[in-house]
């Protein structure tokens, strides 16, 4: 067999220690093998590895790969190195942005690898799909203007499903910006020409790129109910046509309207789901109640930071001052405007929506964008039941069953 690593009479010490961790430490690891590394804590194992990899420089000695020494760290032999430590902090970008970066230093690294390994472990794929070509590309402009991003959403798509073998893989979701109103119609049929069997038509929220652009892509939320309307009338005709296709946040409403089951949605929970129902751990350990929060804190807004799992405990971070103080401010029931409403054993509270957009976590009713958009929607729902339509009453149990 060749020799793929020779490690010959290696030394090694930390700093002025006189103490050398490695001591003419030689051995020969041949190709197309697999191999362990077992010791006693602090005898070495993780410096070895990081000698092997380059990332340490021996005092004495030398690595090799493939007849090549380690420490000059040439292109050719990093490719086909990758170490995973003990512990490692991970930057903060997008798992795309991440690949986007890094890959060009592995010419072997491959996306149908990343998807099968995906697969593997039963991790499912969440994407952006705005529309068609021409809203799409308007709504994510990439910085590369010779670049088609809807034909490489639709590239990807396909090279994903291929591999899963199945169209549930991977959801999209919808951003609504100025430019989507008065084409929910064609952002619908894009939809299911691409074989997504439900879309959830989403106002804008008030966080992150959409709050810090808004006076480019928002619009009043009355104009988003009068689409949604559109557009939820267009999809019941699509079912009526024999297409199944489903509005996602219909359903969700008309399961809490219609059945004394949950839905699992924390927007449409009392107290609300932020830190019950779910949390978000970041990469830094910082946990927050829900990835709105997280995406506040890069704003220098930290109210909803519950802690950080390498300073704090469970109980601290779950059971704490914090979190009680959130969800006494999160129960319809007790909520001004909430409480006397006639649709509050079907509504939600949101207080990482409420400070963000109106500057407390209680809210103010009559301002509440969130309150406007769903009232609208429980009154529209409620109007279509009340027709006792067959079509229609047949088409909304498919969605919650």
């Amino acid at each position: 067999m060749n020799t793929m690593i020779d490690v010959n009479k290696v030394s090694f010490s930390y700093g002025r220690k006189k103490s050398k961790v490695l001591d003419g430490f030689s051995m020969q690891l041949a190709e197309g093998s697999v191999y362990g590394l077992l010791g006693k804590n602090g005898t070495g194992k993780s410096t070895l590895l990081y000698l092997m990899a380059g990332l340490l420089r021996s005092q004495k000695g030398n690595v090799l790969y493939k007849g090549v020494d380690v420490k000059k760290r040439y292109p050719d032999t990093l490719q086909d190195m990758f170490l995973v430590p003990e512990e490692f902090a991970l930057p903060n970008v997008s798992l795309k942005q991440y690949v986007k970066l890094n890959a060009p230093f592995y010419p072997k690294f491959s996306k149908e690898d990343m998807v099968k390994y995906l697969k593997k472990h039963n991790c499912y794929i969440s994407t952006s799909l705005d529309g068609p070509k021409e809203i799409h590309d308007v709504n994510r402009p990439l910085q590369d203007k010779t670049l088609d991003h809807h034909e490489i959403f639709e590239r990807n798509l396909g090279m994903i499903r291929s591999i899963w073998q199945d169209k549930e893989c991977a959801s999209a979701l919808m951003t609504t910006s100025k430019y989507s109103l008065g084409n929910f119609k064609s952002i619908i049929d894009e939809y299911v020409r691409l074989g997504f069997n439900n879309i959830f038509l989403r106002s804008l929220n008030p966080y992150g790129f959409a709050k810090e652009h808004k006076d480019k892509i928002a619009y009043p939320i009355e104009d988003f109910i009068e689409n949604f309307k559109e557009g939820l009338d267009y999809i019941i005709q699509l079912n009526k046509n024999g297409i199944f296709f489903k509005e996602g946040y219909s359903a969700l409403l008309l399961k809490r309207m219609l059945t004394p089951f949950a839905t699992g949605f924390v927007d449409l929970q009392s107290p609300s789901g932020v830190g019950i129902a779910g949390a978000i751990y970041d990469y830094d350990g910082s946990v927050y109640v829900a990835d709105e929060g997280r995406m506040m804190a890069r704003f220098k807004n930290y109210a909803f930071r519950l802690g950080n799992v390498n300073e704090n405990t469970h109980q601290e971070m779950f059971n704490g001052e914090k979190m009680h103080m959130i969800l006494n401010d999160a129960c319809t029931e007790c909520l001004p405007g909430c409480a006397d409403c006639v649709f509050q054993p079907y509504c939600g509270a949101d207080p990482v929506r409420n400070l963000s957009e109106q500057g407390d976590m209680i809210g103010h009713r009559p301002t509440n964008e969130m309150c406007k958009k769903n009232k609208a929607i429980f009154y529209y729902l409620f109007e279509l039941l009340k027709k006792n339509d067959p079509e229609i009453n047949r088409i909304f149990w498919s969605w919650i069953r």
